[in-house]
């Protein structure tokens, strides 16, 4: 039932015209599974693209908007250092 709603929200978010077309893609994946937390290389690796840099300004933009929130802190699985993962926050309009 909550993935369903929350692909709603997505819908009625993209619908709005508030978010850019990067911005919609990044947020899309985490109204998919809105209760999974994803890393930005993991956004990166859904995405296929191969520089994080704009994914991450993505997602820190989405943040700051009430899209996502911080998780917690994990181990990235590649480059062994200390990473954010952000979930959905629910947030259904801008």
């Amino acid at each position: 039932m909550s993935d369903i709603c929350s692909l709603w929200s997505y819908e009625e978010i993209i619908e709005s015209g508030y978010l850019g077309d990067r911005q919609a893609r990044v947020l899309e994946i985490f109204t998919k599974q809105p209760r999974h937390p994803y890393t930005a290389t993991e956004i990166v690796q859904l995405l296929g693209r191969g520089v994080s840099e704009n994914t991450r300004n993505r997602i820190t933009e989405l943040e700051q908007m009430g899209f996502l929130i911080k998780h917690d802190i994990v181990e990235c699985h590649l480059t062994k250092r200390s990473v954010n993962r952000w979930i959905y926050s629910g947030r259904k309009k801008p």
